[in-house]
């Protein structure tokens, strides 16, 4: 089956992509809804499922429902990471939204939930991992922060990484571009100046993405930078009003199909 996404992870989506096209299917990933409904237009009879982050309904203004309607797209709906059916659910779920119980379709929806489900996976897709009990008032910000999940989810290379994790360890204080330069490359060079202000600006652009965590890579005084934490926030309301939207408008998408 051809299958178009629609998400904010795309690194996510990008290997799950790559498990989807191993068992013979097909994915196109779209990071906006422009570019979703621009290629489901050129292509709307090729594409034959959606799969689209859940995270989307927080968003008042795009309604997903009445788009699909409006332009008459009528492809089973897949929210890969709706964050309410248990693992053992997620595909009788998909199936009773959509009220398609097609083969091709069970066959993409159980393999759809076998790797969302994966454990290199599943505690990198936002909304459906489960949360930890904790209490916030002594929590440290980092304590549950995995490097190993922060590379997958962001695709990023062993070399950049290897800076990251310098500043990681050091999150106490501050480390200079000299110690960086020497970390990584093991030499101190104005290239090497240049490359490591390339790879703090990336790196920057992949913290302030962050889902679970405030986290931003700050400079402290000339050329000394440190990687800062603060207390996850809004968390729980940001998912509550994602639930909330999708039951506010899904009537609008039922005349089609009971999503």
């Amino acid at each position: 089956m051809v299958v178009l996404f629609l998400t904010r992870q795309e690194a996510v989506c990008e290997l799950i992509s790559c498990r989807l096209k191993e068992e013979g299917h097909i994915a196109h990933i779209c990071t906006t809804q422009k570019s979703f409904f621009t290629t489901l237009a050129s292509c709307k009879k090729s594409v034959q499922a959606l799969a689209v982050d859940y995270s989307f309904f927080d968003h008042h203004t795009f309604n997903l429902f009445d788009c699909l309607k409006k332009n008459k797209f009528l492809q089973p709906v897949i929210f890969y990471n709706h964050p309410y059916p248990a693992e053992d659910d997620r595909v009788d779920f998909w199936i009773q939204q959509n009220k398609n119980k097609s083969p091709d379709f069970l066959s993409l929806c159980k393999l759809m939930n076998q790797i969302v489900s994966s454990p290199e996976l599943n505690p990198c897709i936002s909304l459906i991992s489960k949360p930890r009990d904790v209490n916030k008032a002594v929590l440290i910000p980092h304590e549950n922060f995995n490097c190993r999940q922060f590379q997958i989810l962001h695709s990023i290379g062993p070399v950049k990484m290897r800076l990251f994790q310098m500043l990681f360890d050091h999150l106490s204080h501050a480390v200079s571009a000299e110690q960086l330069c020497h970390h990584v490359w093991g030499s101190y060079t104005r290239k090497r100046l240049h490359t490591l202000y390339a790879y703090i600006h990336d790196l920057r652009q992949c913290c302030r993405s962050e889902l679970n965590y405030e986290m931003d890579i700050v400079r402290v005084g000339q050329k000394k930078y440190q990687l800062v934490f603060t207390l996850p926030h809004n968390l729980t309301v940001r998912d509550e009003q994602a639930r909330q939207a999708f039951e506010r408008n899904r009537h609008l998408f039922e005349d089609a199909r009971c999503v």
